[in-house]
């Protein structure tokens, strides 16, 4: 039985690897779209500013800003706090245009994004400083 369970857990390792063959530092949650040819690189992790690179020339075409990207790779979500609100984004990953912006009353920071990328959720510090504050919004409803 115990020689078993080092083989069992080198079974399991190759499992971890990513998907694009990029390890997670270099690409966090984001991969590819079906028939594109660029590379997604996020520096500075999950949440950090998301580079993309065209394959073939190895040049820069764009940079998103600091934000969650969805799990299917087609969106990007940001958050951004002003004195007035919370300015919330949905980016097309595949071309860096705006799909759509939601302002949410109160200064919110970014906590996750649904797979899909319709929904984002925010947390804030509750005023009472022993809590947190979070909201869902649906990023296709302006809502």
């Amino acid at each position: 039985m115990r020689r078993l369970i080092p083989l069992l857990a080198l079974l399991v390792v190759p499992g971890v690897a990513s998907a694009n063959g990029c390890p997670t530092p270099c690409s966090g949650q984001i991969s590819s779209p079906e028939g594109t040819q660029l590379l997604y690189v996020q520096p500075a992790g999950v949440g950090g500013p998301v580079h993309a690179y065209d394959t073939a020339s190895g040049g820069r075409l764009f940079s998103l800003p600091a934000g969650i990207t969805s799990a299917d790779g087609r969106s990007h979500v940001t958050a951004k706090a002003y004195r007035f609100g919370t300015v919330v984004s949905r980016l097309r990953v595949g071309n860096a245009t705006v799909a759509g912006s939601v302002l949410v009353d109160g200064r919110w920071q970014l906590a996750g994004v649904a797979p899909n990328g319709r929904f984002a959720a925010l947390a804030r510090q509750a005023r009472d400083r022993r809590a947190t504050d979070v909201t869902i919004i649906d990023l296709t409803r302006d809502r």
